[in-house]
């Protein structure tokens, strides 16, 4: 199986893996231990330790954009650094595992990576461009152009024709936009449909009748919103970041009263309402200001 530029078997990531195969996962009960003490006293070795018990979760998240052509090594290193980040702000004493808090940031990572990446790519910017693309799209030519990227020898007369060569559409035109097409559609799949459930877009969600609140939650699953989300997030008191972690970002989200009822906040269920009321308005602003979503500026 292709992943970008590289296989599976490739020398780099076996050597990888069999690194991190030499380090064990860590029970809950252990990582508690070692997480509270990195916490208390931001030791190295701990902070090492959790990274290294955690890498088997980044490269499983990792595969899953494995379709958009980037490199798998880049996206576990993007990962990884996610991963980093949620180690320095996970407070073990709320009671979850490490992967549980740090899913959303590995994912923000390698989803601001590969936007980038798409900006970075050359656009098609010509009738030529477009119809290559095109091309590439209908599907029709993926399985040849499977076995030209595997290196095997492929007879393509049957697909190009003369006129089509003579236009500048070649086996090689194909196979220099490949990338620039499945990464396109890889992409839209992750925003569209998450971890497998059809999702509504942003500009969707604010049809008329929608209650703002609910477009807001819906336009939090799209990707391309997550890493101004991000930016909020060192600016939040901790029962406002809980609650964005534990009810506005969770697939399976706490109670009002749970949440209240934890030790560490002891507040009413109203206080919680509000509190995640306030959340939403400070996201809707950020959105507004960075020119995110113009749908959502209206508001």
């Amino acid at each position: 199986m292709k992943l970008g530029l590289e296989t599976v078997s490739s020398k780099a990531f076996e050597i990888y893996v069999s690194e991190i195969k030499k380090c064990p996962p860590m029970s809950r009960e252990e990582e508690y231990i070692v997480a509270k003490r990195f916490k208390e006293t931001g030791d190295s070795q701990d902070r090492e330790r959790l990274i290294k018990a955690n890498l088997r979760f980044v490269i499983a998240i990792a595969f899953t954009y494995a379709s958009t052509g980037a490199s798998i090594l880049d996206l576990i290193q993007e990962g990884s650094i996610g991963l980093m980040r949620a180690i320095e702000k996970f407070e073990p004493e709320r009671g979850f595992r490490l992967s549980t808090y740090a899913k959303y940031w590995v994912q923000n990572f390698i989803e601001i990576f590969l936007r980038k990446n798409c900006r970075l790519m050359k656009m098609p910017t010509g009738d030529l461009d477009v119809k290559i693309l095109r091309r590439i799209r209908s599907g029709k030519l993926a399985p040849l152009l499977e076995m030209l990227a595997n290196g095997q020898d492929v007879d393509m007369s049957g697909e190009i024709s003369p006129a089509d060569q003579a236009a500048g559409i070649t086996a090689d035109a194909l196979m220099s936009k490949r990338g620039m097409a499945q990464r396109e559609l890889s992409l839209d799949d992750h925003a569209s449909h998450g971890d497998g459930d059809e999702k509504e877009s942003f500009g969707d969600g604010m049809s008329d009748g929608v209650d703002n609140e609910a477009a807001l939650a819906e336009a939090l699953d799209n990707s391309a919103l997550r890493d101004q989300i991000s930016v909020l997030m060192d600016g939040l008191t901790d029962l406002e970041h809980y609650i964005l972690m534990q009810r506005i970002l969770s697939d399976d989200p706490m109670t009002l009263q749970a949440i209240g009822e934890l030790d560490e906040f002891q507040v009413t269920r109203e206080r919680v309402r509000q509190v995640e009321v306030k959340v939403r308005k400070k996201i809707a602003r950020q959105l507004r200001r960075s020119g995110t979503s113009e749908e959502f500026a209206a508001l």
